[in-house]
């Protein structure tokens, strides 16, 4: 399921709001991935916050698995999953995509592709939180 080439994602620019490539934030990115990757067409206001509170088969894929202490060991590589960045108040104030154990996400500069131990360095006031994704066989 990784055999995803991402050069595409990695020339989007920050745009606030931006919800097509090459323009988007940090969700657009998301959204992005998800119709051109996972051929998941997700609303383009829904947050990841409604994505990991979605009923069992009630989304194109199925319940997402929570992961509260994530390292790049208990990951598995061959799998995508969803990041949320939550501030100390589990208030979302970011996210990303998780391909073979890197984080996709955008900041200010562009789009960029880092390690777990890098992301949890850089925002370490932020816990993070992992969704796996695995397609719904009911779509």
């Amino acid at each position: 399921m990784c055999q995803i080439n991402i050069d595409k994602y990695l020339l989007a620019r920050y745009k606030q709001g931006g919800r097509t490539l090459p323009d988007v934030d940090c969700y657009g990115l998301v959204l992005e991935f998800f119709k051109n990757e996972l051929k998941i067409n997700l609303p383009l206001e829904q947050s990841i916050t409604d994505i990991s509170q979605a009923p069992e088969g009630e989304k194109n894929f199925k319940k997402i698995v929570k992961y509260a202490e994530v390292t790049e060991k208990n990951l598995e590589r061959d799998k995508i999953y969803l990041c949320g960045f939550y501030t100390k108040n589990n208030f979302l104030a970011h996210c990303g995509i998780v391909i073979n154990n890197k984080i996709l996400h955008i900041n200010k500069n562009g789009a960029v592709l880092q390690s777990i131990g890098t992301i949890k360095r850089i925002y370490s006031l932020w816990s993070l939180k992992f969704y796996e994704i695995t397609r719904n066989s009911r779509t």
